[in-house]
This record gives structure tokens, C-alpha cells and sequence, in this order.
């Protein structure tokens, strides 16, 4: 890695990226482009259009000052403090999220790139979108959300893409590491489609039968002793996830895999299609 990647310093193409995004309109150009980049992977992509009004506080100082966020603004874009003073908390890596209450994309002012517009769109889009009982599974959707993002790079914008695996920027660096390593070993083994019915809402409540699809899937494709990795033993689901991979694809080969270096583990070319 060299120094101006070790100092995280933005790329070319940001600047031109944020300058298209000043205001409310620009960034919902900026969404609905993006949409239309999701459909790419998965052409049913929608959104439940739920989004509401909203009294934003903004500052952390003085006496509290608020602004109202209209029900047709689904994307917006706020300092770092401010993000803070509405959620109790800062976004991971600074850079977003998505409210599912309020059903609105946040940006972090002066943080943000591509990758950070996909990612929070990606969740629009998902059955963790539909309710917050899926808080439970927040690790999985993140997870899934990320390893799409570098799918749609992959696919799409090549710089990013590289940039994204390499790690070479702060804004766009692939985040929730660690569970995209696993779906990318996953990946090896299974399909990236076959991730697909488990991750974007379809119009219905009925997430369970799309995640009993899947493990079905896993069993017709050779490993009748996975299990449903979202019940049983282990701390968290990404481990009891791991657990799984390891018992039914072969443990020395799967943690080879798992364990490849960054850049080659999040090859997509690798995976299967």
C-alpha cells in the first residue's frame, strides 16, 4: 500500500461525484441512478416507499434548533454532529446509513462516496427495510449489503471496485470485513443469485420460506447437512455461519479460502455467477 493510500486521501473521481450532489434534488438524481445500478444484479429491485416526515434536530450546541424533513425526501445529507445528535451514535466508518423508521438514506457531509450510496440504497431495497424486527439480524443484512456494493462496483465501476477491495481510500474501502471474507468464500461454493431471495424485499412479509429457499438450495447443491445458521450454537450469527461453512464445504479448504489474501479473496470473477 502506498503513502497516499495509508493517508486515505480521496481518489479522482469523488470530488465530481459530490459536486452532483449539493442538494436534496441532486442527491435524489444521485439515488434513483443508483437504483437503477441494483437493478443490474437484481431487475426486481423496489423500494416500500414508506418514508415520513421528520423534525430533525440540528446542531449539538445551544438551544436545539430542527428542520423538517418532508415524506418525499428519501435521501439526505448531514454533518457528522448532526447524525450524532438524532441517533444517540455516529455511523460505522463515518460515512451513513439507513433509517428504517423514517425510511430515509443519511449521508455523512464530506464523507461519502459511491460505495456509501450503494450500500444505504442496497438497504432500501431489503427485506431489512420492511421492519425492524430484522435489528436481530443486522449483522447478516450488513454483511450482505457490503458484499453486494462490491458486487455492483465490480460489475459497473471498475475503479471503485478496485479501490473498494484494495482498500486505497478511506470513503469507499469495503466495510463489515469480516462477513463479506465469509460470503465471498460462500461464494466459492454456492451462487451469488442464490443470495439474492434472502436479501431483497419481493413485495411480501414471507422472509422465512426465502431463507428456507435457501438452505434448500445449499442441500440440492450437494451439502445435505446444512443447517439454518440463524438458530443453534455460537455467539453470533456470522459464527454459527462460519460453523456451517466449515462442517459442510470442507474445513482446511473453506478456511484457505477464507484466509487468501484481501484483494484475491474479493475477486468476484472467482465466485460463482
Amino acid at each position: 500500500m502506498n503513502s497516499r493510500c495509508r493517508l486515505g486521501l480521496s481518489c479522482l473521481i469523488r470530488p465530481p461525484l459530490l459536486a452532483l450532489s449539493r442538494d436534496i434534488d441532486q442527491l435524489e438524481s444521485q439515488r434513483a441512478n443508483i437504483l437503477q445500478d441494483i437493478k443490474y444484479l437484481f431487475p426486481q429491485a423496489q423500494t416500500q416507499n414508506k418514508a415520513t416526515g421528520w423534525q430533525i434536530r440540528i446542531g449539538v450546541a445551544g438551544p436545539p434548533l430542527y428542520q423538517f424533513i418532508s415524506p418525499e425526501t428519501k435521501i439526505i445529507e448531514l454533518d457528522l454532529a448532526d447524525v450524532a445528535a438524532n441517533y444517540g451514535r455516529a455511523p460505522l466508518g463515518g460515512r451513513g446509513l439507513y433509517d428504517v423508521d423514517k425510511g430515509k438514506i443519511i449521508l455523512v457531509r464530506g464523507s461519502w462516496c459511491r460505495e456509501t450510496l450503494i450500500h444505504e440504497t442496497l438497504h432500501s431495497v431489503s427485506f431489512g427495510a420492511v421492519s425492524t424486527r430484522f435489528m436481530r439480524y443486522m449483522n447478516l443484512f450488513d454483511g450482505l449489503t457490503e458484499f453486494f456494493t462490491g458486487y455492483i462496483l465490480y460489475g459497473l465501476y471498475p475503479e471503485c471496485f478496485a479501490a473498494w477491495k484494495e482498500k486505497s481510500h478511506r470513503e469507499c474501502a469495503v466495510t463489515y470485513e469480516s462477513f463479506v471474507k465469509l460470503l465471498s468464500a460462500f461464494c466459492r461454493f454456492l451462487r451469488i443469485q442464490d443470495l439474492l431471495p434472502v436479501y431483497f424485499w419481493n413485495g411480501t412479509n414471507n422472509w422465512d420460506a426465502q431463507f428456507a429457499q435457501l438452505v434448500n438450495t445449499i442441500h440440492q447443491a450437494g451439502y445435505p447437512g446444512f443447517q439454518d445458521f440463524r438458530q443453534g450454537p455460537g455467539l453470533t450469527i456470522e459464527t454459527r455461519f462460519m460453523d456451517q461453512c466449515l462442517s459442510n464445504f470442507g474445513r482446511v479448504q473453506f478456511k484457505n479460502i477464507y484466509e487468501s489474501p484481501l484483494s484475491e479473496l474479493l475477486d468476484f470473477a472467482q465466485m460463482l455467477p
